[in-house]
């Protein structure tokens, strides 16, 4: 799977050969498990991208596995032994990433909270989204 931006960066509508959509590039079923009505809509896309590329993280803790997932598929890096399936372009997707985020031999951290007890996520028309201290009830 590729990312938007490969095959047309200002698309949020880009749909790959694969029939990988939108922003992130999400695959239809992949979209659906992350309650995505339209994944061409840019927000709902990144949304779902991140938290499905932060689930990879957690489930493989190692940044260059959870990209080889995120282009492959969980099921093929499962299938491999948790390893690198040997597709070359999951192999070159991973590489550019890594060569463009800084680090091949980078490893993924741990969390850190979002959502801390007594904050939450707030919203208003007029503001962008923040996070504000207040109680849970």
């Amino acid at each position: 799977m590729r990312l938007a931006a490969e095959v047309c960066p200002d698309r949020p509508d880009a749909v790959s050969p694969n029939g990988a959509i939108g922003l992130m590039q999400l695959m239809p079923a992949t979209a659906r498990r992350f309650g995505v009505v339209d994944a061409r809509q840019p927000e709902s896309n990144v949304g779902a991208g991140s938290a499905y590329l932060r689930q990879l993280l957690d489930r493989f803790n190692s940044l260059p596995l959870a990209l080889a997932a995120y282009n492959a598929g969980e099921a093929a890096v499962v299938r491999h032994g948790n390893r690198f399936p040997p597709y070359a372009e999951t192999v070159g997707y991973v590489q550019r990433i890594l060569r463009d985020y800084g680090s091949e031999s980078q490893q993924a951290s741990p969390p850190s909270p979002v959502h801390a007890p007594g904050l939450r996520l707030a919203r208003s028309d007029s503001e962008a989204d923040r996070l504000s201290l207040t109680p849970r009830h």
